[in-house]
């Protein structure tokens, strides 16, 4: 199986590999819909310009974590 064990991974670690692809605003918006996580922050455009540090929708972290 390729792939490391967690323990087998260091602080700083660059692991290249071939494979990648550009998420979109809808890959974001189907993501949270499907898991059911209405945070405002990954949905409203609105909400996350105004009232947040980002000042604009972010990718949902479980999203990031399953990339």
């Amino acid at each position: 199986m390729a792939g490391k064990f967690f323990e087998e991974l260091t602080v700083g670690q660059i692991i290249d590999h071939s494979l990648g692809r550009t998420l979109t605003e809808m890959d974001n918006v189907l993501f949270s819909a499907l898991t059911m996580n209405t945070q405002p922050l990954h949905l409203n455009e609105d909400f996350a310009a105004k009232q947040t540090q980002f000042g604009r929708r972010i990718v949902n972290g479980i999203f990031t974590l399953g990339l």
